[in-house]
């Protein structure tokens, strides 16, 4: 693929074509974008300039494929809709190829043997093709057709039968004699490089690895997406960054989709408002305490207090078994995520049994949860109820151990810091050696750390990040914060946020559980009750999915180093 990324700035449906052919044959060549008005003379210069696609095959020639985003894509015999495609997109095609072919041939003349053609691929709109004198169907892949296409791969196969089809249609192009050996492929894609950038910005290079992170991610949640098919009761162990939300979130709308009554709960708060945002209505989703009063007609104190949270749980479970509701079961399926702190907690386990049709026993559920690494409260409780779902419903088990979320750097810095005895992750989808993902640094008095934070915080944003995908994450409780959220904003208050986008994150290690975010910025590190301090590493480093930087106070740094070096 060249360039390797795709800007910000490219249309939906290019960049799910461009995800497919990213997966074609490692000898064929694809080039994104391509401007080739620099090669155009005056007698080209009404033509198209820029070519969305180009499509190398080794054997075959070249395809020129024009893209569009559209979702409704229609002509009346006149005029073509929506209003923002001026001019047909199959004349779009065949001019820019035509233009292409003539240019490379203008400038490199052995190419002029290799066919160069044309086609349309609409990947978000259905379009009927009339059998018709001016295009073809070997001219179109409309929604249809791509969408039903399951890997680039196929993709792949599929365009090159359409290359082969136009070349056989054709009275003036003739199929190649011979393949285009490595030296033309190389060649070609010299011809093309001046024209295409190919030093990606920062924030290119962000967003490419964040493509390529989803694409390896949805390879990782096929074997716990079929299990779920085939079991109704599952529990899913794995540790932080291995991808347990993401699948939860995939496999909690299918299931709606197929007419199940799904409650997707968590406990964080953060976590249920995110993955709130990510599913569709037909979902109930969110935080188990809101979620779940709501349901039950339980109205929420103005300033409720610990005991109506304790208290909670049991009146969803009188309202499910009150004789005036008639026994109400809420959901036939219950997905948690984050599940070790549900579970920890006895009488959300309890109340969960009565909003489940059939319970825990005849039930369908699935749990994810870090049920070995992330239990900060409650450890006995949890074993207690895991014992008793096992005895009382057998549930599948499966254990993720890939962590897809942190550079290998990163995951083995929150594994030594928190002083794990059993390494949760056999693998890294991650594993390139960056350096720059893992810092400590110490500081001696607030007013020096402050100074640190403002200078990283400048430093990433330098790289390309953006204000939001920067968390401050402090180590203790969020109310004993060195940095309080008035400060937050004194601190960066030249700094200006576009609008619809979120500020720099304040956050505790405690409430920020189950989410993640590019940077995170570990501070108030002070290891005075050593024990508890230190299995809050493992959670807050594996927030990261890019860099993690963490402010130690000097007096902890000896702790810290022996801590390092064992």
């Amino acid at each position: 693929m060249v360039p390797s990324f795709y800007s910000e700035e490219t249309p939906p449906g290019e960049v799910d074509v461009y995800n497919m052919l990213s997966q074609a044959p490692q000898d064929w060549l694809c080039i994104h974008s391509l401007d080739i008005a620099p090669l155009i003379k005056s007698k080209y210069a009404n033509t198209r300039r820029e070519i969305d696609f180009i499509f190398i095959i080794p054997n075959t020639g070249i395809l020129c494929i024009e893209v569009k985003s559209h979702k409704h894509i229609g002509y009346d015999g006149v005029r073509w809709s929506p209003q923002s495609i001026k001019q047909s997109p199959f004349s779009q095609s065949s001019s820019a190829s035509c233009a292409f072919f003539n240019a490379l041939k203008y400038v490199a003349p052995e190419f002029g043997r290799v066919p160069v053609l044309h086609c349309c691929i609409f990947p978000n709109a259905n379009f009927d093709l009339m059998k018709n004198l001016s295009v073809q169907p070997y001219e179109l892949m409309d929604r249809r057709a791509f969408r039903g296409i399951s890997t680039g791969e196929i993709l792949a196969i599929e365009l090159k039968k359409m290359l082969e089809e136009g070349i056989r249609a054709s009275s003036v192009i003739s199929a190649m004699r011979g393949n285009l050996s490595a030296r033309d492929m190389n060649r070609l894609l010299k011809l093309c490089q001046p024209l295409c950038k190919i030093k990606p910005s920062p924030r290119e290079e962000i967003e490419h690895r964040v493509v390529e992170n989803d694409l390896l991610l949805r390879h990782q949640q096929k074997p716990v997406l079929q299990l779920a098919k085939l079991n109704h009761r599952v529990v899913v162990n794995g540790g932080a960054g291995t991808g347990k939300t993401l699948i939860a979130i995939c496999l909690a709308q299918e299931l709606a989709n197929q007419g199940y009554r799904v409650g997707f709960f968590c406990f964080n708060r953060l976590v249920g408002k995110w993955i709130q945002s990510q599913v569709q209505e037909n979902v109930v989703a969110g935080p188990i305490n809101s979620v779940l009063a709501k349901y039950a007609n339980i109205e929420i104190p103005k300033e409720p207090s610990k005991e109506f949270w304790h208290e909670l749980p049991s009146l969803v479970a009188d309202y499910c078994t009150d004789t005036y509701t008639d026994d109400v079961r809420f959901f036939d399926y219950i997905i948690l995520d984050e599940a070790q702190d549900i579970l920890a907690k006895t009488n959300w386990f309890e109340s969960l049994d009565y909003c489940l049709d059939g319970g825990f026993r005849k039930g369908k559920f699935i749990f994810f949860g870090d049920l070995s690494n992330q239990v900060l409260n409650g450890a006995t409780n949890l074993e207690q109820n895991l014992q008793q779902l096992e005895s009382e419903a057998s549930p599948t088990k499966w254990y993720l151990s890939e962590n897809c979320r942190n550079y290998q750097i990163v995951g083995n810095a929150a594994v030594k810091l928190s002083g794990l005895i059993d390494n949760p992750y056999t693998g890294y989808v991650k594993t390139e050696q960056v350096p720059t993902a893992y810092d400590i640094d110490t500081y001696d008095t607030n007013n020096t750390q402050v100074d640190k934070i403002i200078t990283l915080v400048h430093h990433f944003l330098k790289l390309g990040y953006r204000q939001s995908e920067i968390t401050l994450l402090t180590f203790s409780a969020i109310e004993y914060s060195s940095i309080s959220p008035y400060e937050l904003k004194k601190m960066f208050k030249n700094l200006t946020v576009d609008k619809g986008e979120e500020p720099i994150q304040l956050e505790s290690v405690y409430t920020y559980k189950g989410m993640e975010n590019k940077i995170v910025i570990l501070f108030d590190v002070e290891l005075v009750d050593v024990v508890q301090k230190r299995n809050l590493f493992y959670t807050g480093i594996t927030r990261a999915t890019e860099s993690i930087r963490i402010l130690v106070a000097e007096q902890s740094i000896d702790i810290l180093a022996n801590w390092m070096s064992n």
